[in-house]
C-alpha cells in the first residue's frame, strides 16, 4: 500500500483548524474524512485527495436534492483563500449544530412515520437516515433497511447511496 507524506485526516484537520469557527474536521459514514464549512449562503465539504495532492469542494453539503457540484484540482492555500476572502463572514459553530440537531428530530420523527406505515415487523429495520430527497418514496426522503444495507448504499425506494460526491 503506497503511503502518502501527508494523510488526509491531518490535512483535513489543519484546513478546520486553518477556518475556524466556519468549519469543523469529521468523517463520513464511508470513513472519508473531510471539512464542512458554513457560508452565509451554502453548506461546502472540502476533501483531501493524497494520491493527487488536492483538494475537490463540494457543494451543496448535505445535498437536499441529490447532487452536488464540485470545484477541484486546489491547493490548500486557495481553499482557505476561497472561503476566507471569497465568502465573507461566516456563521459560528453553534448555530451550526443547531440546525443539526433540529435535522435529528426531523429524521426522528420520519422514522416514527415510517414505522407506522410498514407496520412493526417490517418498519424495524428500515429507516430515514438521510435528508436525501427521494421521488420515489412516500416520504420524499431515502430510506435505507439497516440490517440488510448497513453501508446505505440502496435506497429502498429510488436505490441510490447515502453517500452521493
Amino acid at each position: 500500500m503506497e503511503r502518502y507524506k501527508v494523510s488526509p485526516r491531518e490535512e483535513c484537520s489543519r484546513l478546520a483548524k486553518e477556518l475556524g469557527d466556519m468549519a469543523y474536521f469529521r468523517i463520513s459514514y464511508a470513513n472519508t474524512s473531510h471539512v464542512v464549512i458554513a457560508t452565509p449562503d451554502e453548506l461546502y465539504s472540502a476533501c483531501y485527495f493524497a494520491s493527487q495532492d488536492n483538494w475537490t469542494i463540494f457543494y451543496p453539503y448535505g445535498g437536499h436534492s441529490g447532487k452536488q457540484d464540485k470545484i477541484r484540482g486546489k491547493t490548500f492555500d486557495e481553499v482557505v483563500e476561497f472561503f476566507k476572502e471569497g465568502q465573507g463572514h461566516m456563521p459560528d459553530r453553534e448555530k451550526i449544530f443547531d440546525i443539526k440537531r433540529k435535522i435529528a428530530v426531523l429524521v426522528a420523527e420520519g422514522n416514527a412515520i415510517l414505522d407506522k406505515y410498514l407496520g412493526e415487523d417490517e418498519g424495524q429495520f428500515h429507516k430515514v437516515v438521510t435528508t436525501w430527497e427521494c421521488p420515489e418514496s412516500p416520504f420524499g426522503l431515502c430510506v435505507y433497511n439497516l440490517v440488510l444495507d448497513r453501508a446505505k448504499d440502496d435506497c429502498i425506494y429510488c436505490h441510490h447511496p447515502y453517500e452521493r460526491k
